[in-house]
Formats: structure tokens, sequence, C-alpha cells
């Protein structure tokens, strides 16, 4: 007899939820209420979730591919290995975005969507080609939903244009500053010597927001508008000439992050953040916390967390505001302030050799045939957050972080710790509590180039959701995926 019959549902739940996620797999096979059990209180579901960060893929500006910095895991899993898609290793194809565990991988002619945990994918269809240049937005919950959206947003839609080039223009940038001017002019059609576009004023944002939106649930693009909140906030001014939009010296990653079933995308010079809720149909521009001035220099980031969005600046310092909700009321609340130092000498100094535990770098010779590391079947050891690779004295002065003039990498999504990268490819990671360092590892492809830099960075977090229809086609045997 099979005393396990005679238990409640709720203390066999309790029973089970103790097993790991692959004893719990597997004890959905040895009997059906069992299965019952783990299926109706979704007992597989934190397990499947992302709960941990693995890695950093990274775009560089004079490079084919992304690249990937593994964190040791025992799991042995090589989540950098994206040779599964199609055509992976042709053409100069970066990572458009990331979220909860699934990348956007593409260019603008054509993107697909990967789960690296899963080895999963879909080749997005088409959207039309008008010759206007769009960003790329991922949009995923997987504790709410299997599927996934991807947005396509024009900058002129969001106001993202590069105001340094005003000459022609009746409006200057100590203006924009001063009186919250915003200049919108189209993307490279005029040549800067042209006076034909007619001058006149209108609202920002504008009321109603019209958007190229894919759902996978449906299989296909749609487009989709989003009614304002709230009242417009600014006068829009064409001007004479052509004002270009650029990302260059504006990394664009930094600024989407999904919380809560809305997109949140940060305007160029972190002035404004717009969330767009599909669940409604509404989007809100919301201000942040910097004045204009401080829009035009440092660097800004939005993120999420699990407690919620955060807008960070840095400019001399580190300062991350919370934002807080409360009776329909939005208010950035500062959480850190943590000033930025020069970096000591034993950082710059560093040798990887004498590194105990340095994270794996996915550089092209260190691949097989199948496009998996090879460094991953000799290292299996897990990371310590807490006490693996610490820089003696480094940043021990508590509020100050030794990382001054270093390219930030991204923030941890359930920790305190930002991640930075020195001017030598190293990746080091800061903690806001201890004012501890970590090596992270080298971030340096071997290629030939001189003026090579990291472009964007994604802070990846795995996850065995996602309704994604295509799979890897050959695995090498002994090192299959789960």
């Amino acid at each position: 007899m099979d005393h396990t019959e005679a238990l409640p549902d709720d203390v066999l739940a309790a029973i089970l939820g103790r097993l790991g996620p692959r004893d719990l797999a597997a004890s959905c096979c040895v009997r059906r209420a069992w299965r019952a059990v783990v299926d109706d209180r979704r007992l597989l579901l934190p397990h499947l979730l992302p709960h941990s960060v693995e890695g950093i893929f990274a775009n560089y500006n004079d490079h084919h591919r992304p690249q990937f910095l593994a964190r040791p895991s025992t799991s042995c899993v090589d989540h950098g290995n994206l040779h599964f898609l199609p055509n992976y290793t042709e053409g100069h194809r970066k990572i458009a975005d990331h979220c909860n565990g699934l990348l956007l991988y593409g260019d603008t002619r054509e993107f697909f969507v990967a789960n690296p945990a899963t080895r999963r994918w879909q080749r997005l269809p088409g959207a039309h080609d008008d010759g206007e240049c769009r960003e790329a937005y991922l949009a995923f919950d997987p504790s709410a939903s299997p599927h996934y959206e991807v947005f396509l947003i024009l900058p002129k839609d969001l106001g993202l244009f590069d105001v340094t080039d005003c000459k022609l223009a009746e409006v200057q940038p100590e203006q924009l500053a001063e009186e919250n001017f915003t200049i919108s002019s189209r993307y490279l059609l005029e040549p800067p010597w042209s006076t034909e576009v007619p001058q006149h004023s209108t609202e920002w944002p504008p009321p109603v927001l019209t958007l190229d939106v894919f759902s996978s649930s449906m299989g296909q693009w749609q487009e989709r508008s989003f009614v304002r909140e709230g009242s417009a906030t600014r006068r829009v001014v064409n001007v004479r000439g052509s004002l270009m939009f650029t990302t260059n010296g504006v990394t664009r990653w930094r600024y989407s992050a999904y919380w809560r079933g809305a997109l949140h995308v940060l305007l160029c010079y972190g002035t404004f953040v717009t969330r767009l809720s599909s669940s409604n149909g509404k989007y809100q521009v919301i201000e942040t916390p910097i004045d204009a001035n401080e829009c035009k220099v440092g660097e800004h980031y939005l993120g999420s967390s699990e407690t919620g969005l955060y807008f960070a600046n840095l400019q001399g310092r580190i300062r991350i505001w919370h934002l807080s909700e409360s009776n329909g009321e939005v208010e950035w609340v500062l959480k850190n302030s943590i000033g930025l130092v020069e970096p000591s000498a034993n950082i710059y100094s560093l040798n990887p050799k004498g590194i105990c535990r340095p994270w794996i770098f996915d550089d092209d010779h260190d691949l097989d045939k199948y496009g998996n590391n090879k460094r991953l079947e000799k290292v299996i050891l897990d990371w310590n957050w807490d006490d693996d690779n610490i820089l003696d004295e480094c940043g021990r002065r508590p509020g100050h972080c030794p990382l001054l003039g270093c390219q930030l990498l991204g923030f941890h999504p359930y920790k305190e710790i930002a991640f930075f990268l020195m001017e030598r490819f190293e990746a080091v990671a800061y903690h806001f509590d201890s004012s501890k360092v970590q090596y992270i590892g080298y971030m340096r492809p071997t290629v030939d180039s001189m003026t090579l830099l990291v472009d964007e960075s994604f802070i990846y977090t795995p996850c065995m959701i996602g309704d994604l229809p295509e799979k890897a086609k050959r695995l090498k045997r002994g090192r299959r995926r789960s």
C-alpha cells in the first residue's frame, strides 16, 4: 500500500516541494496523483523562472557576433552557444534586447527570438520596410504567460533626437534645457542645408501613439494604438535642417525595462520614461528625477529588480532611484548615492592568471564544432558572490566605488551589485552594501582590431519557459542541454 495516498494534498505538496527541480520533475512520472499535485500547485514554476545571473552577453563595435562571459556553474550549460540560430556566424548581427531569459537577435531586416537555456528559437516575420529607423524592444513575463511581445518604436515617436547640431534651428540647445523644448525632425530625410521643413508647434506626448507590435500568441505583427494617460507636457517645435538621430555615445540597451506587464523605455539623455501597457492599451510619460542639465552629461540606466523599477544616473556618483506608486501618484525615491573615485593601483595591475575562479569567455578559438565552449568541460565550479575573487583593499571605503571612468555593463537584478568594464576589458562586480570588488573575467575577443569596444551588454538570467516553436537540430552526445 502506498501510504502517500492517505496524505492530504497540502501535506503531499509540502513534501514534494522540498525536492530539487530534477527530482521534482521525475516525481511526476511516479504517480498520477503526484503529477496532479505538482501541476495544480505549480510547484515546478519557481525552478523554471529566472532566478540567477549566469553570464553577460556583449555586442562589439568591430566584431561580427556577440560574445558571452559565463559564470562558473555546476550545471555546465553553455548558455552562450547560439550556433543553433540560422546563419549565426554570417553577417554582422547583434543582440537587440534581453528580457527574462529570452534574447532578441538580428538586425533591422530580420529578427530572431531565442532561449539559450532551452535552445529553442523563432524567426519573426518581416515588418514593413518604409525606410524609417526603428528600435526593437522585447517584453516577456514567464510568471504570467509563455508568450512574448516585440515592440518596434520610431525614435521620433519618443523624442529620441540628437540636439547637438542646431545651427539652422530657431530653438537653441540652451533653450531646450531652460525652457524644456523638444526638437522633432524626420530621420535623415532632408540634407543639412534643406529649409523645406514647415514650422509649427504641437503637443508632446501625442494623444495616441501607434506602434508595430509582434505577439507570439497571434504569430504576426499588428498595429496597436496606445492612448495617453495624463496631459501633454511639452511643446514640440519642428526646425529647419536635419537633426540626426544617433546612438553614438548613447548605448540603447540601457534604456528599457519590463515590469508588471508594461514596457518602460527611457528617452535619450534620461529625461522621461515612457510606459506602454498592453493590457489596457494605454501609455504614460513619467519624468525622471534628474534635471535638464544633468540629462546632458553622465550615463543613465533604466532597470528592474524583484522589488520594482529603478533609474540610475552616473556622474561622479552612482545615484539610484526606486519608482514608488501609491494611490495613483508616481514618485522617484532615492535608494543609493555612492561616490565614484579613481581605481586603485591593484585593480589596474590585475593578473588574471592569479585569479582562482575567473568567469569563462567564449572566444572563437575555444569553441568546438557544435559551438560549445571547450573549457566548460573542464571547469565545473559554482560561483560564490560573497567570497570568490575578492580584490584586496579595493572599494573598502564605505560609500565610494573605485571605478571612476569605467564603463557600466549593467546591474544584478537580484543583488545590490553593479558590473563595470575597465579599460583593458577586465570585468568587475561592485557590491553596494559592502563596497567589495570582485574580479569577473576578461571580455576581449581574440580579433585584430585597434578600435574594438563594447557597444552593448546584457545581464543574462536563464529561463526554462518560452513559447518558441523551433529547436536545435543537433546536439553533441553527452552534452545535451536541459
